[in-house]
């Protein structure tokens, strides 16, 4: 299993690498950047920090378009692929339902905040394109589920490739200047998402075999008591991870610039919570297939836990020691409050990376109780951190509440996994991790007392702080290095 998700990983990290941080550390910062700087002419309230706000706001009520139907079809479907067509004949009337219930909904919620209903093409497309994008999840998680990884990772990344392909010419030339508006942005994603949806179906279709569109509604309370808690996770965690955004515009009286601000700050880490994602969803159906072999299951738990958070805290704090060099050159003359909310936000990336890994091992475990136990207790108190302090601090209020709410939910994952399948840390290993922190916090400091550039005191902080990981033995690396060789021979003998 491990040299098979290895595979599939390096072709998803490839393309990915290749596409992803073009499109959020460049094309975004630059329509960001185009757009607001008109919004600077006209002095109304900043286009791109009212998009991450509605945008943020329609992830909130997502959870209505799935209802916990994606994971539970992807667990389930990668223990017994027979189950394809049945599930299918009842899930897609049921996700159309769903579609126009969560439209209805939006629509009432919008009401609420009634200056959203004034910018009505922005606000439709981005509820549309989370219509797409339930869809393109269901069909890539029947992708994974029967075991076609490298399939959805070439997927993984068509929806951004389009969009490239329409966002440069509009927004680095001034062809179709005309059309450089956040309207014409998020349409773009509406065009993307409807291809990439296309895409999915095609491939999902030649599988659907004897499929028969008749739900069987009398059983559909059955299946809704097993996804709902699958549901409830995705509701819970999309509330406290999105919330920062919609609060900051709401609480503080220049919202919307401020939003803007922070999603300058946000920018990166979002672009490294992606892969994290990419490779939660490849970790689901790998750990739903062999749950019933404890010690494969455990083996490969401490191998993809190596493999991530290791590079995650050296990021992270590589990102803070080097926040203001990082983002002068990211965004030139930006204020101390983009570097500082940058800084701080990529510390959020060692709790995401946690995050992706022992959750995703809770639910293909349906441990789904611990994890909205842990996720309704990370909602409160983000909201309550929230709300006490944006409007004191501003957006520091929401950069420590995030770093507060995850970093808990977190820890609270690893022990609930640890516990569940009984996984010992070894003295050993905590004294090597604490050897290892030394560097981690104190060489930045020593480096800087060299005289040399920030460009050549980043490199080899991140070079000594790998290779000190490596020379401890943090990493298996004698175990990877035969995977990739036992991965290498597969590829050869297929």
């Amino acid at each position: 299993m491990l040299n098979k998700l290895l595979k599939s990983l390096s072709l998803l990290l490839l393309l990915n690498l290749l596409i992803k941080p073009i499109w959020v550390l460049l094309v975004d910062r630059k329509v960001q950047l185009v757009i607001d700087a008109q919004w600077s002419v006209d002095s109304s309230i900043t286009p791109y920090g009212l998009f991450v706000a509605v945008y943020s706001y329609t992830l909130w009520f997502n959870v209505i378009l799935d209802l916990g139907i994606r994971n539970y079809h992807n667990t389930t479907l990668a223990k017994n692929n027979n189950l394809l067509a049945s599930a299918y004949s009842t899930y897609l009337p049921l996700k159309a339902i769903l579609s126009f219930a969560y439209a209805g909904i939006m629509a009432l919620a919008a009401l609420i905040v009634g200056e959203y209903l004034a910018y009505h093409v922005l606000f439709w497309c981005l509820v549309l394109n989370q219509v797409l994008i339930g869809f393109t999840s269901f069909f890539r998680a029947t992708i994974t589920g029967l075991g076609r990884y490298n399939t959805d990772s070439i997927i993984s990344v068509i929806d951004r490739v389009i969009m490239l392909a329409l966002a440069v010419p509009i927004f680095f030339t001034q062809l179709w200047n005309s059309y450089q508006t956040i309207e014409a942005f998020v349409v773009l994603h509406t065009i993307a998402y409807a291809i990439t949806t296309v895409v999915c179906l095609v491939v999902v279709l030649p599988h659907l075999k004897g499929l028969k569109l008749s739900p069987n509604f009398n059983n559909l309370g059955t299946t809704l008591k097993k996804t709902i808690p699958f549901a409830l996770l995705t509701l819970l965690m999309t509330i406290y991870i999105r919330s920062d955004f919609v609060m900051i515009e709401q609480l503080l009286p220049n919202g919307a610039e401020k939003a803007g601000v922070y999603a300058k700050g946000y920018r990166i880490l979002e672009a490294g919570t992606m892969f994290a994602l990419l490779f939660g969803n490849l970790l689901l159906p790998a750990f739903s297939s062999i749950q019933t072999k404890k010690n494969e299951l455990i083996q490969l738990i401490k191998s993809v836990a190596q493999l991530a958070m290791y590079p995650a805290i050296i990021l992270s704090a590589t990102a803070y020691l080097f926040r203001e060099p990082l983002m002068q050159f990211y965004y030139p003359n930006c204020t101390i409050e983009v570097s500082d909310c940058f800084g701080l936000l990529m510390l959020n990336f060692i709790s995401v990376s946690a995050f992706f890994i022992f959750s995703t091992a809770l639910t293909a475990a349906h441990k789904m109780r611990t994890l909205n136990s842990i996720a309704l207790g990370g909602l409160a108190l983000n909201l309550i951190l929230n709300f006490t302090l944006i409007p004191k601090i501003g957006i520091y209020g929401a950069i420590y509440a995030t770093l507060a709410t995850q970093g808990l939910a977190s820890i609270l994952q690893i022990l609930a996994v640890s516990k569940l399948y009984s996984i010992k840390i070894q003295p050993l290993f905590i004294i090597k991790f604490i050897i290892w922190l030394i560097p981690i916090i104190g060489l930045g400091h020593l480096l800087s007392l060299l005289g040399i550039g920030w460009v050549v005191q980043l490199s080899l902080y991140m070079l000594i702080n790998f290779t000190f990981a490596i020379f401890l033995r943090l990493v298996d690396t004698r175990q990877l290095i035969l995977t990739l060789k036992h991965s290498r021979n597969d590829n050869i003998a297929d």
